[in-house]
């Protein structure tokens, strides 16, 4: 169906690719798939601004998320910025950002609030985010810490469900490229029709050297040889992340936050 197609091809298994493939239909000469993200980031705004904020920690956090999101696209001089041009993009990026702030916005409120609606939402969510971009894998964290700090472990309806939708999404995953969770050489196996270890190690490491080599990608053939050497560090500081403010706004947030709660 539609976009979950060229998975096979793009090495990949996100299911929001395969949600999106329903919405491969043409309206107006507009395909639908380039809304929907849209209509998502628009659901996530209602639901912000259509409560009372600052009445507990959660909310603050995703109250000021959102508006370093809005405040950064307004002062961004190309266009509306590097998120929200994202806007109407088939790509995972987006929809992976605000299931990544709404996870740690129903995370803390399970701290606080510790009922099985909340616990279902936050199951949801993670799932979600990590089907739609493995990435997001750490945030399974989260949820080791509710399992066994807040000791909240409910094996209900919405548990067995999530649990038998993995299932068939690693099957899947393992169909389209032969790997369990793909590009990790050691969870591939060498099927007829898979790229084999060799080549998915190759692929990974070329995926390696060009984040390594951003943003010109001048040295990307060396360090496709030197996957194991720490040079790239040197030049990727001072050529890529001191000549992008999003990295350096959120590095000084990041700071600024941590040194705060270290102070009290």
């Amino acid at each position: 169906l539609g976009l979950s197609n060229l998975e096979p091809r793009l090495g990949m298994n996100s299911s929001y690719h395969t949600l999106l493939g329903l919405f491969n239909i043409n309206i107006f000469n507009q395909n639908l798939i380039y809304l929907f993200n849209v209509t998502i980031f628009c659901f996530f705004l209602n639901l912000i601004f259509s409560k009372n904020f600052f009445l507990k920690k959660n909310d603050i956090l995703i109250f000021f998320s959102t508006i370093f999101i809005l405040f950064y696209s307004l002062i961004h001089p190309w266009n509306i910025g590097t998120i929200l041009n994202n806007l109407g993009s088939p790509e995972v990026d987006m929809i992976s950002m605000i299931f990544f702030i709404i996870c740690f916005y129903l995370f803390l409120d399970l701290i606080y609030v510790r009922n099985e609606d909340n616990y279902n939402l936050f199951l949801i969510t993670i799932f979600l985010l990590i089907s739609f971009k493995l990435s997001y894998l750490y945030v399974s964290f989260l949820a080791f810490y509710i399992f066994f700090n807040c000791k909240i472990l409910i094996i209900n309806r919405t548990f067995i469900i999530l649990g038998i939708c993995f299932s068939l999404w690693v099957i899947k995953g393992t169909l389209l490229t032969g790997c369990i969770l793909f590009p990790i050489e050691h969870t591939c196996f060498d099927f007829n029709w898979s790229l084999g270890k060799e080549n998915v190690e190759g692929y990974y490491n070329i995926i390696k050297a060009f984040n390594r080599t951003l943003p010109e990608n001048t040295n990307f053939a060396y360090f496709l040889q030197n996957t194991t050497s720490y040079e790239w560090l040197i030049s990727w500081f001072y050529d890529y992340f001191l000549t992008t403010e999003f990295l350096i706004i959120t590095f000084i947030i990041i700071l600024f936050s941590n040194l705060f709660l270290f102070s009290i």
